[in-house]
């Protein structure tokens, strides 16, 4: 899947980038749209099969207390070196996008944002602020955001995490038997 998924996401980054304004070659700082809306969209464009792999991490990074707050995701300006760190980066931003996606108006106010983007002095949080359609405050909006992962991501995470159950066994008889024969 490596360029399937590749291409489409760095082309994704080039479109968001266009739409801002900005970014040219700049640095990840420079850029006018938070980290987590730019790799949000990009990870959008990645195969199905990626997307719910992507899905399932998040799950699971919220099942065992891993999502990290809002606040800290939007003020994120560079890539976590630990690897765990970075998958959630990407997980949590792809289904941020994604919640926003599917509140009425997402899309409209999703494209809104990223043209003002370039233009204006606001903090991300302060321009997010958009993004709450009806809800009255940041934390309801992430109360909302959260229960959407929970419920629209399940069935990816039960699909992907019981296929790595069902090749589990097989590779763990082998190691059985193998014990067994010494």
């Amino acid at each position: 899947d490596g360029l399937q998924n590749i291409l489409p996401h760095e082309l994704a980054h080039l479109c968001v980038a266009d739409i801002a304004g900005g970014g040219g070659g700049k640095g990840v700082g420079s850029h006018p749209v938070p980290l987590c809306l730019n790799e949000g969209i990009a990870e959008r464009f990645v195969t199905l099969r990626e997307q719910r792999n992507i899905k399932a991490l998040c799950y699971r990074a919220i099942k065992r207390d891993r999502f990290v707050s809002l606040s800290t995701l939007l003020a994120v300006d560079g890539y976590p070196a630990n690897t765990v760190e970075l998958a959630i980066l990407y997980c949590q931003s792809y289904s941020l996008v994604d919640f926003i996606l599917n509140q009425r108006g997402g899309k409209k106010k999703l494209i809104a944002y990223l043209s003002r983007a370039g233009r204006s002095r606001g903090s991300p949080r302060q321009l997010f602020e958009e993004f709450y359609f009806d809800r009255r405050s940041h934390a309801e909006f992430e109360a909302a955001w959260k229960r959407y992962v929970v419920s629209d991501y399940e069935k990816a995470a039960q699909t992907v995490f019981a296929k790595k159950r069902r090749a589990a066994p097989a590779h763990g008889a082998r190691a059985a038997r193998t014990r067994q024969r010494r």
